[in-house]
């Protein structure tokens, strides 16, 4: 077996040592390959062992047994590589072809496996009786020498094409899957595998495709999980559901081909014209491809809407998912509307039983369908009694809504994100406190769980479900300590220090490191930076930034730090500079209308926003935006309260929301947010402390989030809060 030197073994054991090495080796040799897969066009082929393609499944091994063609290999003992054009006329034309040394010149090409200098030359079998296969033997050529290595099999795959065939057979040796296929590659891979039955092919495509979810392709991904019984399907759902309202609107932008809403207004011949009894499969998948929530069946889609972790910002979006959902087909689903109103929670509904009223019950859906009728109007009665019966005893949120456990209809959905206030100056001393907030009814709650000091002007990143606490003072000393917090667990954790002591300092998180700059070290303000990398957890210094900045504020947008105004040792900066990471450099803008220290600086819709702080005379409540394409700043609306030393972040889409601070004669808890579509600042419900100093910031899908919300509060001991939904 082999033709290697006398007196030695024709293998070389020492790359069988596991089986991946093995597999490799053989593959790249081609020794002891049996058979060649050809791409359905001919264009390609690749040679293989049919004992580790056979790990693909019966249903191919089956379909190599069952077809194709036996041809003979001839082993020349010459130099260079098979022309790949020879080859293929040799599997296409049934005389065989003498590789002369001209034709052996070509470059190995990518996808060729063969890393020796021999020569396998192939040529078809003339005879068409696969019962009796017979082959064409090739003369001597090159060296004038070849030896026979018996025969190989030929088949041709239906379907696969040469990309496709490359990734199954690097697939087959290595057993994964290529994790840099091209856009639409993955697609390809899926296709061939579901028509041939490889399972480990397709749990391969299903795991890569969970490292692709995201909320413009989950709704899709999740039928695919559910067709292959994959964990993907988990979790597309915990996506669909986190994203819910996002995807509801995109949808209705599309149903409408107008802007969200606008179904509301949409008549029965309207509904009726966009539905289609008749989809068929291809384009049904379409619909799935464009990520339209209507094509999750129902018995999926009523659990997804009474889930108490479904994220909505309001109560009435329900109502417009349902009439998504019953006008993709509304001749069969017309029957399930009466079954999905239950979904509504109607007592919270933020405009009460006007909604009801005004639009649910003069809707075409409802007034052409009598069982949606009777179940709206129970609805309705029952919403009305539990009002009157618990009027003294009911307890009401933020936006005056009522709010309970239980029934299911009194309970606020849990936000997907959570707005932590945490430290701060309180009771003329730092503190370890932690308050919530709940954006689905609008109140503040103090969590059990505290930080591992006290502390105040310190900074803090939310970064991989953990946050980072760094700097800052305990109330008797400025600290350089860093520290991590899970919100999950409650649990703290001490990382390696800061090389500067440093209160009232700036922070910001860039690609895979922290940053830590200016502050004051307790003999002066600084403008030195470090940076700790959170792979290797160390800290090192950077750049200066061009002036000393104490009480500055910096944020991220656009793969660069963004810093600006603060106090150095002269005056309050109205300077601003950016980052630039690559080149480690800091480099000035146009400078604030107005100095400020104490403030924030917050990405906005593609533009910064500094809002509030000191100008050396007086608090501030004016707030002005820079364009980034123009480099301008310009005033924009002032917030309700004068402000300084307070906290502010973007919770999701156009919420911002300031928190604390002190007034010019004391801490305070005034909230306020800023609202996009009135363009100005509404007054939210207080924090239950007066705090300056403090830090807020967002954390996002917390297996947890409960704990931190009204239901968590109010209800801990609750049982079987949320809905089993398939698939988690």
């Amino acid at each position: 077996m082999g033709y290697g030197q006398p007196g030695k073994s024709a293998f070389d054991w020492d790359v069988y040592k596991n089986r991946k090495t093995a597999l490799l080796y053989l593959h790249r040799s081609n020794t002891l390959a049996d058979t060649i897969l050809q791409t359905e066009d001919g264009s390609a082929f690749e040679l293989v062992h049919s004992q580790v393609v056979s790990a693909f499944g019966d249903k191919l091994n089956d379909f190599i047994k069952e077809n194709g063609s036996y041809i003979e290999a001839y082993h020349g003992l010459s130099t260079g590589w098979i022309n790949t054009a020879a080859l293929s006329q040799a599997l296409t034309n049934p005389n065989t072809i003498e590789v002369s040394p001209e034709t052996t010149k070509e470059t190995k090409s990518k996808s060729s496996k063969t890393t020796t200098n021999d020569s396998h030359v192939l040529t078809r079998s003339a005879a068409s009786d696969r019962s009796q296969p017979q082959s064409h033997k090739m003369p001597d050529f090159s060296s004038g020498r070849s030896r026979s290595l018996g025969k190989l099999k030929l088949v041709k795959l239906p379907k696969v094409n040469k990309y496709v065939l490359n990734i199954l057979v690097e697939c087959a040796y290595t057993g994964y899957i290529r994790t840099d296929l091209p856009s639409g590659g993955i697609w390809q891979v899926l296709e061939i595998a579901d028509h041939y039955a490889m399972t480990e092919v397709i749990r391969a495509c299903c795991a890569f495709l969970i490292k692709n979810l995201n909320s413009s392709n989950c709704v899709y991904f999740y039928h695919i999980g559910i067709k292959h019984r994959h964990p993907l399907q988990r979790c597309a759902w915990h996506k669909i559901r986190a994203n819910f309202k996002y995807i509801l609107a995109q949808n209705e932008i599309s149903a409408s081909n107008s802007t969200p809403r606008a179904l509301e207004y949409v008549n029965d011949d309207q509904f009726q014209a966009s539905s289609s009894a008749n989809r068929g499969p291809q384009e049904e998948e379409m619909e799935q491809k464009r990520n339209n929530l209507a094509t999750i069946k129902f018995e999926h889609f009523e659990p997804l809407l009474m889930h108490d972790k479904l994220n909505i910002d309001n109560e009435e979006s329900i109502w417009f998912a349902i009439k998504l959902w019953c006008s993709y087909n509304l001749p069969e689903r017309a029957s399930r509307l009466s079954s999905l109103l239950p979904c509504m929670r109607f007592p919270r509904f933020r405009r009460g039983t006007e909604f009801s009223a005004n639009y649910i019950w003069r809707d075409p859906l409802v007034l052409s369908n009598r069982d949606a009728q009777h179940q709206l109007a129970v609805l309705d009665r029952n919403h009305r009694d539990l009002l009157t019966s618990s009027a003294g005893s009911l307890m009401r949120d933020g936006f005056s809504l009522p709010c309970s456990a239980n029934p299911r209809q009194l309970r606020p959905r849990v936000p997907h994100s959570i707005l932590l206030a945490i430290g701060g100056w309180q009771q003329g001393q730092p503190t370890t406190l932690i308050e919530s907030y709940d954006l689905n009814c609008n109140l503040w709650f103090e969590s059990t769980k505290k930080i591992m000091i006290p502390l105040a002007y310190h900074g803090i990143e939310y970064i991989n479900g953990v946050l980072y606490i760094c700097g800052g003072t305990d109330g008797n000393e400025i600290v350089n300590e860093l520290f991590t917090f899970n919100p999950v667990t409650g649990t703290c954790h001490q990382r390696a220090s800061m090389r500067e002591c440093r209160c009232y300092v700036s922070t910001a998180c860039l690609e895979n490191y922290l940053y830590a700059m200016g502050g004051h070290n307790g003999m002066q303000r600084m403008k030195s930076v470090e940076r700790f990398d959170l792979t290797n957890e160390f800290w090192v210094p950077v750049a200066d930034m061009n002036v000393s900045r104490s009480d500055a504020s910096a944020c991220v947008h656009d793969s660069r730090i963004y810093i600006a105004g603060g106090l150095n040792d002269q005056v309050i900066e109205s300077s601003v500079e950016f980052y630039n990471q690559r080149d480690n450099t800091w480099t000035f803008i146009t400078s604030m209308i107005s100095p400020r220290t104490s403030f924030m600086l917050i990405p906005y819709q593609g533009t910064l926003m500094a809002i509030g702080g000191n100008n050396g005379s007086e608090r501030l409540a004016s707030v002005e935006q820079l364009d980034l394409a123009t480099r301008t700043w310009s005033h924009h609306s002032e917030m309700r309260h004068r402000r300084s030393t307070f906290s502010a972040a973007l919770v999701e889409e156009g919420k911002l929301i300031v928190v604390g601070g002190y007034n010019g004669h004391t801490p305070f808890n005034q909230v306020e947010m800023y609202d996009d579509h009135e363009h100005a600042w509404v007054v939210l419900q207080k924090i239950r402390y007066d705090r300056s100093g403090l830090k807020v910031v967002v954390v996002s899908d917390l297996p947890n989030a409960m704990e931190y919300t009204f239901l968590g509060s109010t209800a801990a001991g609750l049982a079987g809060g949320s809905v089993q939904i398939p698939g988690e």
